[in-house]
This record gives C-alpha cells, structure tokens and sequence, in this order.
C-alpha cells in the first residue's frame, strides 16, 4: 500500500512488510451470491459507480429526481409585511 512506503529521490522503501495474499481480493467476496448489491430506489453516489461497474452495469436504468414547483394563488395571499386580515365571522350580527 501506498501508505506503507516512504520515498526517497527515485528510490522507494517498505515501512511495512508485506505478507503473502495480503490486500488480494477473492470472487464473491465483496457480495455474496444471490445477495441484493444496491436497492432499488437507492440514490446513487459515487461510491455505487465501482459497484455497478463490477456487475457490468455500464448503463443502468436511472431515474432523474424530478422537479417540482409549488404555484400559489389566489385572493386569499397576502404580500409577508402585510398584516393579517380579521377573520370573517360565522354568525350574523344583530343591528
């Protein structure tokens, strides 16, 4: 590993030694088979991409998040420094 070296000019050293079948990976291992890699519905980030790419998922079927905008309307709106209008009463006043 990158971080178990020291560098010196052109010259590279070990600060750790190595041991046979260190840091080698084995078929299976990082998903068992038969086991769910990514969920369906999972936003995807970049650290899914080497994940899709080792099931040979070059193009997976992506959704874009849509977009959504909320219009408001009405004469019931009122502009934030206003202030608020009374309520109108649910009973007839008496004159």
């Amino acid at each position: 590993m990158q971080e178990q070296t020291e560098r010196d000019g052109d010259s590279l050293r070990l600060t750790a030694t190595p041991r046979a079948g260190d840091h080698i990976r084995h078929r299976g291992e990082d998903v068992k088979e038969g086991a769910l890699a990514i969920a369906r519905g999972t936003l995807l980030r970049p650290n899914h991409v080497p994940m899709l790419l080792t099931f040979g998922a070059i193009a997976p079927n992506v959704v874009r998040r849509p977009v959504v905008a909320v219009l408001a309307n009405g004469d019931e709106l009122r502009e934030p420094q206003d202030l608020p209008r009374p309520e109108p009463s649910s009973r007839p006043t008496a004159r």
